[in-house]
């Protein structure tokens, strides 16, 4: 596993920094060849070291540094798959080095939270919704930290040069709306099985997480009605998506510390 933790690394660093190089070179450019071949013998070599971490002969490893990440790992499908569609590589930025450090932790500290998830019925979609619903409200989150840098620079006349690095306000807009939408109808869904689940299997006490992802999923809601109904500022959005996040990840972690 060290060495796959290790290829794992350095492929992300590399693909930050071409990114990085690029976006300070060329930001306009399609991105290189070598950022996408990087990406993906990263993201090949991660899933591959969490099928080792996760799949044991007693059931499922599902140690809280193990599935923070997964979601880190599911964000970066997301970016990957996306980059063709959209501008979202220079989240990688972001995303890529968080993941770098999250590896490294999961490698020094390792930890076992074994579950049978076979003697529960829906208990893998329940957590792989969970996740993937936790992972593109991360990359919401990533997006809004850019979105309040582009306008806090808007604002205040940085130069020019600055201000090329990224697309338009608008674009970079649009795109926080996409990862709430598809956040939004993950989370939906997450909450019914989860609810199902916790009917079904109470002894589980998943109470809290149902709870705090309720109120997510509300301020989700309260986010996109305000924006198309409303017509709400980029300050808010930035505010709630933020907050949004903050309430799922504590969901899922913060409940069991």
């Amino acid at each position: 596993m060290l060495y796959l933790t290790i290829i794992s690394c350095l492929s992300y660093i590399l693909s930050a920094g071409c990114q990085a190089r690029q976006l300070f070179h060329s930001p306009q450019a399609r991105t290189s060849l070598l950022f996408r071949l990087s990406s993906f013998i990263s993201i090949l070599c991660h899933g591959y070291l969490l099928y080792l971490l996760i799949e044991t002969p007693n059931g499922q490893n599902l140690y809280s540094l193990i599935l923070l990440s997964l979601i880190f790992w599911l964000l970066n499908i997301t970016i990957f798959l996306s980059v063709h569609l959209a501008k979202v590589e220079n989240l990688a930025l972001f995303a890529y080095p968080l993941t770098t450090f999250i590896l490294v932790l999961t490698y020094l500290y390792p930890g076992k939270t074994v579950v049978q998830t076979a003697n529960f019925e829906g208990m893998v979609s329940h957590i792989f919704l969970s996740l993937f619903a936790t992972s593109t409200l991360c990359l919401a989150f990533l997006q809004s930290i850019l979105l309040g840098l582009q306008n806090y620079y808007l604002r205040h006349r940085a130069p020019a040069a600055l201000l090329k690095l990224l697309p338009p306000l608008q674009t970079m807009e649009g795109l926080l709306y996409v990862f709430l939408w598809l956040g939004l109808s993950c989370l939906s869904l997450a909450l019914i099985s989860g609810i199902w689940f916790q009917a079904n299997h109470p002894e589980l006490k998943h109470t809290p997480q149902i709870f705090l992802s309720l109120i997510t999923w509300l301020i989700i809601c309260t986010l996109l009605i305000g924006r198309y109904k409303l017509g709400w500022h980029l300050q808010k959005s930035v505010l709630g998506t933020t907050i949004g996040f903050a309430l799922i990840f504590m969901s899922y972690f913060g409940t069991h510390l």
